[in-house]
């Protein structure tokens, strides 16, 4: 039986394997995009503006090695991101992954590789209703 609404889990997971981030970004990611709209109006205690520029910032912060998400806070999140040189206000307004390393095993003597769409359509879902693509 499928579940009607995605956990906490669920949403998590579909953010580090759709942006192909760590788990630590992703949360953060997911906690940072509910305090923008439409989660939270422009007037409402704790509402942080949220765009795609934001978005593709995160994202390529996770490429960093020593970045430190557990004590990455939402009031400085620009600055920190400026400070390891990523200026937010440069980055695209088009989504942004990043991109993910051959995970073909060669010890596979067949040669084949089973695709599957279901997990995939399942997580573009969940990151539609968080409003992330």
């Amino acid at each position: 039986m499928d579940k009607k609404y995605p956990n906490f889990k669920d949403k998590i997971n579909a953010i580090s394997s759709y942006f192909n981030v760590s788990m630590s970004s992703a949360k953060y990611i997911y906690h940072r995009r509910k305090k923008g709209h439409p989660f939270k109006n422009e007037d409402d205690v704790g509402y942080i503006k949220w765009d795609m520029k934001i978005q593709n910032s995160l994202i390529k912060a996770d490429l960093i090695k020593d970045f430190d998400w557990t004590n990455l806070k939402f009031i400085n999140d620009v600055t920190t991101l400026k400070n390891f040189g990523i200026d937010v206000e440069s980055q695209d307004d088009k989504l942004y992954t990043n991109k993910k390393e051959n995970d073909f095993d060669e010890s596979n003597e067949l040669g084949w590789t089973v695709v599957t769409r279901r997990r995939s359509n399942k997580n573009k879902k969940i990151l539609t209703k968080l409003h992330l693509i």
